[in-house]
Order: structure tokens, then C-alpha cells, then sequence
């Protein structure tokens, strides 16, 4: 995906890529949706694919790393304790951001360590784990006294 967003000119060297290549989606999007109906066909069919199941992985990963938006909740159901496999009808109600936009996004910004960003969505939180591995909090004063004095 990195090697793609670089030859496409969306990347360069920097933080971001850093950010892009350090999360791994999957742990993030553990669990997404997969259109199974043709266009037009009613009522639509999805599947629920889990990284927990070795048997969706392959297709998890193709979808997750590819670069298109990636369907995450469907018809408003909770994210937590999904059981994973087909849903008929409905609708997608929520969906990553596509990762080229992202990655322009996050360079355009041009973050700094501490600066903060408010990132407000009904998706899959990828984005914000990416503002924070580019520009990460500046510890609190508890925090450096941790650091200083255990």
C-alpha cells in the first residue's frame, strides 16, 4: 500500500509513511464488510469477514491494504462482538477513510510532536492513530516525573 500511495506521488519520506508503515490496519480494522450482491440486486447481501477466523484473512488483508474505503458497520449495529458472516438488506453505515486521502490529509497538516488535532467520525479510528503516531502528545508533568524518578 505504501510502495502504491509513493509511485502514485501521494507519499513521501517522512513522518507519515513512518505512521503508515508502523500501524498495522488489522489490529485497528480487525473485523469489515464485504459487498456480495451485484449492484442493483435487492435485497443486498454483505459478509462480515474477522481477522479471528484464518479462513477470511487473505480477503481482509486484499481489502484493508488496497486503498479503497473500507466498510466497517452495517446498519448501525455496535462494532464490539460482531459475529462474523453473511447480513441480507440494510445498509453500510460506516466506513474507513480511503488511505490516499489520508496520507494527504496528514502531510498537508504537517504535524509536530504535541500539537493536537480533533478528528471527529463515525469510522473505524484509523485516522486518529495515524495524527498520533505523527505527532504524538507531549508527556504531562506526571508523566516526566515518572520518567525521571520511577
Amino acid at each position: 500500500m505504501v510502495a502504491r500511495l509513493e509511485e502514485a506521488g501521494v507519499l513521501r519520506p517522512g513522518p507519515v509513511r513512518n505512521a503508515l508503515l508502523a500501524i498495522r490496519r488489522e489490529v485497528l480494522i480487525p473485523q469489515a464488510y464485504v459487498r456480495r450482491s451485484q449492484p442493483g440486486e435487492e435485497p443486498p447481501r454483505w459478509d462480515l469477514l474477522d481477522w479471528a477466523e484464518p479462513a477470511y484473512r487473505d480477503e481482509l488483508l486484499a481489502l484493508l491494504y488496497g486503498g479503497e474505503s473500507v466498510l466497517v458497520q452495517h446498519a448501525g449495529e455496535r462494532l464490539l462482538g460482531r459475529v462474523p458472516g453473511p447480513r441480507s438488506g440494510g445498509a453500510i453505515t460506516a466506513m474507513s477513510s480511503v488511505v490516499d486521502m489520508t496520507a494527504g490529509l496528514l502531510q498537508s497538516l504537517d504535524l509536530r510532536p504535541g500539537q493536537r488535532v480533533l478528528d471527529i467520525g463515525t469510522g473505524a479510528a484509523v485516522t486518529a492513530a495515524k495524527y498520533r503516531a505523527v505527532a504524538p502528545p507531549e508527556p504531562t508533568l506526571r508523566q516526566l516525573r515518572r520518567m525521571v524518578y520511577g
